[in-house]
Parts: C-alpha cells; structure tokens; sequence
C-alpha cells in the first residue's frame, strides 16, 4: 500500500482513502440534505408569496444580522486558527482559539435573543406573513 503525507505533512493516511469514517460522512450527507430541503422550502415559498418576500426583509432588524455576519466570520476564523495550531503541535494555542470559538458561539447566541426580543416587541412572529415563517424557520433550523 502507497502512503502518503496530509495537506500538512503531520500524518501518513493510504494513498486514495476517503478521510473521516462512515458517521461523520452520515452526517454531512444528513447536513447537506437538510439544508437542500431548506433551500427547496425557500424557493417555493418565494414563489408562492412574492409579496411577502419583497416587503419582509425591511421588517428585520438589519443590524443584528450583520452583528451575526461578523461574529460567525470572526468564530469561523477562530475555528481554522485552532485547527493549524492543532496541526503545528501547540495544544496551548489551539486551546485559546477554541476558547475564543465558544466565545463566538455564545455571541452568536445572545445577538439572537436581542434580535428575536426585539422582533418580538415590533410585531415580527412567525404567523401571517410567509417570509417572518420561513425566516424563523430557517433561523431556528441553523441555531440548532
């Protein structure tokens, strides 16, 4: 059997084997069907209530989803800094950018609440209006 060396040259893996075993690769196949059927869901209520998807973004609080913009950019930055440090051997490092992914996990959390309260206090529930449903939804769907 062949070896070869990882992106990083850390690890010998077998020449032309798939990484990972058959859970994680269950998993991303779950993933990636879920959110097929999340787009699909989109779609058609776009199609359906076009309406409601053209006067629905200008009920939402813009700043909390640009809040969150930078706050999952900035975690997911933290995650792949955790992930070289994991690969150059400096656990302490890796540690930190972790500890600073869960921080960005839990700003994530809390500009949520603020935005959900405040949509709350405005009239914006899920019942009545197509676009609020399907934005809660796919909300709800990607907090989980």
């Amino acid at each position: 059997m062949e070896l070869a060396m990882t992106a990083a040259g850390a690890r010998p893996v077998l020449a032309g084997k798939v990484p990972g075993n058959r859970g994680i690769w269950v998993g991303i196949l779950c993933e990636l069907t879920e959110f097929a059927l999340m787009f699909l869901a989109y779609a058609w209520f776009r199609f359906a209530h076009p309406d409601d998807f053209h006067h629905g973004p200008a009920m939402l609080l813009a700043g909390a989803g640009v809040a969150n913009t930078v706050v999952m950019l900035t975690s997911g930055y933290c995650a792949v800094q955790a992930l070289l440090a994991i690969r150059r051997g400096a656990p302490r490092t890796a540690r930190n950018w972790l500890v600073a992914t869960l921080v960005g996990g839990i700003a994530f959390l809390l500009v949520k609440a603020w935005e959900f309260n405040w949509n709350v206090a405005h009239g914006v529930v899920g019942t009545g209006n197509s676009f609020v449903a399907m934005y809660y939804y796919l909300t709800f769907n990607h907090l989980v």
